[in-house]
């Protein structure tokens, strides 16, 4: 229910966490073409300028939402990265953007994610995600937020060291 999806988003901070990552890091200008996926209602075109913003999820409630909101903003599809791969209007984005989708995939799915994404961003083309994951010394807030969240597939979050050698 999108609606409840929005005021819920609202209420626990997901919708500044994803108007700063937007700003911070997708860093889109007017004319960018701007692919988002697992897009949901579409909140990210609240955050972003006027750009070519083409949306996919696979539930077709929020497409109808994002549709009926923002239908003049943007081209929103029913479909995931599986069904979508090798449709025209997925290539050449100069930012992709997926909040909190990983999460919802199982093991396989997020390297059809990750692929999707590098065949549809242009050379020098930004692909941004981020998703809630289990930390060591998580605040209760936020262990309670994340247990509550429909993704079954939360992770565990994995230092990487990296030699700065040569």
């Amino acid at each position: 229910m999108p609606f409840l999806y929005n005021l819920f988003q609202g209420v626990v901070g997901g919708n500044a966490l994803r108007r700063r990552l937007i700003q911070n890091h997708a860093r889109a200008r007017p004319g960018d073409k701007v692919i988002g996926i697992g897009c949901g209602p579409a909140q990210a075109l609240q955050s972003l300028p006027d750009v070519e913003y083409l949306g996919l999820d696979i539930d077709p409630d929020y497409i109808a939402f994002a549709r009926r909101t923002y239908g003049g903003k943007g081209t929103f599809v029913v479909g995931d990265t599986r069904s979508l791969r090798g449709d025209s209007r997925f290539t050449d984005a100069d930012v992709l953007i997926a909040v909190s989708v990983l999460h919802h995939l199982d093991d396989e799915e997020p390297t059809d994610c990750i692929q999707f994404a590098h065949n549809a961003l242009k050379t020098g083309g930004r692909f941004i995600t981020r998703d809630a994951c289990w930390i060591a010394n998580q605040g209760a807030f936020s262990r309670c937020i994340i247990s509550k969240d429909r993704g079954r597939n939360i992770r565990a979050a994995k230092v990487l060291r990296m030699s700065t050698r040569g």
